[in-house]
């Protein structure tokens, strides 16, 4: 995978349990410059995210795939932020 070619990503509604999945939580205080996922753009980060709009940290994440991930769940984008029931 040529990273230099990485211009967006989408959230996926689903996933197949066929591929191994990697992980990326953030826990604690000082993220409140990462994105995350609420009610309110739900539908446009289904359709695209800009690689380069997310914290490095997010950016190193992806990379996994060079490593051979298919999928990569982070829990500020897979889970909505501002439900108290998801």
């Amino acid at each position: 995978m040529d990273v230099d070619l990485i211009t967006s990503i989408w959230l996926r509604n689903e996933i197949s349990l066929t591929h191994a999945i990697a992980l990326l939580a953030i826990v604690g205080g000082g993220t409140e410059d990462i994105l995350r996922l609420t009610s309110n753009d739900v539908e446009d980060l289904r359709k695209s995210i800009s690689f380069v709009s997310l914290s490095l940290t997010f950016q190193h994440a992806i990379i996994t795939r060079a490593l051979g991930q298919q999928c990569l769940w982070i829990d500020s984008l897979c889970i909505l932020q501002d439900s108290l029931d998801d």
